[in-house]
């Protein structure tokens, strides 16, 4: 085999609630060891399967931290300076971007609100979440409309969310979507999220929608959502 360093992105920035632990997507490969310089007293990575989890100790102050995320190994090291934002209990998250819509991604359990709208046109979205790490926080779209949402080749789930639970849903609006299943004999779609399980969905809508999926065996597709549990 040949010697490889590990490979990680040169900057990463984030928000996360105080009291909150935060999971860093990040694809950092061919890792041995993982540390942290610089960092304030309280915050300890660990790696695994979907990134980096970050544990942010409950006595973390609210406020603004930079520090390094060094992976290592037996062939060399890379490092990542990681812009971390601790917010106030009940602080929310402002979106006007589809940059900080990804964003989500590291924090799903933030309370999230849109100022504009954000068009995802030309982009290939990857769900937020999944079944084993569902979005269980609050986003509220103010009518501001998500267009252009694409997500094509899903495994197993097609939509804005991967799965969602427990979670506030309100007044979004998404236009033109088209959503996609790759497999044939089990999956589901739409463009909230699926599953919704216990979720609150207020004044969310779809306009020209668009799902491919194989309908039948255990493939379920629908609009806002393909399968929900006890949400209204």
């Amino acid at each position: 085999d040949m010697a490889t360093v590990p490979v990680a992105p040169e900057f990463v920035s984030f928000a996360v609630p105080r009291g909150k632990d935060a999971q860093l997507p990040l694809d950092i490969t061919e890792v041995t060891e993982l540390s942290l310089q610089g960092q304030p007293e309280g915050v300890t990575a660990v790696p695994g399967e979907d990134g980096v989890a970050l544990h942010l100790a409950a006595t973390l102050d609210a406020g603004h931290y930079s520090f390094f995320l060094e992976a290592r190994n037996e062939y060399g090291l890379a490092d990542t300076m990681v812009s971390l934002t601790v917010q106030p209990e009940g602080a929310v998250t402002v979106i006007e971007t589809a940059e900080q819509l990804a964003g989500i991604q590291q924090n799903l359990n933030g309370s999230y609100e849109l100022a504009a709208d954000i068009d995802l046109a030309g982009a290939h979205w990857t769900p937020l979440g999944d079944s084993e790490r569902p979005f269980t926080g609050t986003l509220d779209g103010k009518g501001h409309a998500i267009s252009g949402l694409r997500v094509e080749g899903a495994e197993n789930e097609a939509g804005l969310f991967g799965a969602a639970k427990g979670a506030t849903l309100l007044n979004l609006i998404f236009r033109e979507p088209v959503l996609a299943i790759a497999h044939d004999e089990y999956g589901n779609a739409g463009v909230l999220a699926v599953p919704l399980r216990g979720c609150l969905v207020e004044l969310c809508a779809v306009f020209v929608c668009r799902i491919a999926a194989q309908i039948g065996n255990h493939i379920n597709a629908g609009g806002l959502s393909g399968l929900g549990y006890g949400s209204q």
